[in-house]
């Protein structure tokens, strides 16, 4: 199963995290075909809105029996490869064996780096990046590329827009979501197809670069409405 909500990620409970939350995928068998290194989609079957301003916290609940079902390896999330992100809120994990109630306990066991995941939108476009795994399990190393990826429907005309940081957020009259990335340096626009447009920025191969910060966001324009929203920022730092 899982939950959505907002709520301030720090209680030592998951209902303390989240304690209102809204079911948005309530499944039994539910099979899912993972990939390495590559994402997959879940969809889920009820829609949740997000108001863009409150934290958001994310609840996974699952159960999984490996002597009904017998697969080889571990069975576990994925998370962040090496370095880990120390300046976001660690995930908040509890397991047992099958039948333990590790699945639906309140209580935290203990916490770990940040759950690799992202949320796509619906109503409004949604920007995703997404580096070369190393061997190592360093994310965006210098030498590699970054893709940075705006999902829309097809038809949006967008523009995405590079800095190393991020601004107090502005409201424009009129604009869907806020701007955060001082769109100063542009580093491309199109139309999307297939839902998404893609930019591969390349990483130069300078161990001065090592540790810079960037982040991204783009502006997208509803083909059916015209009106222009803000997609969501992501950023990254450089790797060696």
């Amino acid at each position: 199963m899982r939950h959505l909500g907002l709520a301030k990620p720090e209680a030592l409970s998951f209902s303390g995290n989240l304690p209102s939350p809204v079911a948005v995928l309530n499944a039994t068998n539910f099979t899912v075909q993972w990939s390495v290194n590559n994402w997959v989609t879940i969809n889920f079957t009820t829609p949740f809105i997000y108001n863009g301003t409150n934290n958001l916290v994310v609840q996974i609940q699952k159960v999984y029996d490996r002597v009904t079902n017998p697969i080889p390896g571990v069975v576990t999330h994925q998370t962040t490869g090496s370095p880990h992100r120390t300046d976001l809120v660690p995930a908040k994990y509890s397991f047992s064996a099958l039948g333990g109630g590790g699945s639906t306990t309140d209580v935290v066991s203990f916490s770990g780096s940040v759950l690799s995941m992202r949320l796509l939108c619906d109503a409004q476009g949604t920007a995703t990046v997404r580096s070369v795994s190393q061997p190592t399990g360093s994310e965006f190393a210098i030498g590699t590329n970054a893709e940075y990826t705006i999902w829309a429907i097809t038809g949006t005309p967008w523009a995405a827009f590079l800095d190393t940081g991020l601004q107090s957020p502005i409201s424009f009259p009129f604009f869907q979501g806020r701007l955060y990335v001082v769109p100063s340096l542009m580093i491309g626009n199109g139309v999307t197809t297939a839902n998404s447009s893609s930019l591969t920025l390349p990483l130069p191969n300078v161990r001065t670069i090592i540790g810079s910060y960037f982040t991204l966001q783009a502006a997208t324009v509803s083909p059916a409405t015209l009106s222009i929203g803000m997609t969501n920022v992501v950023d990254f730092f450089i790797t060696g």
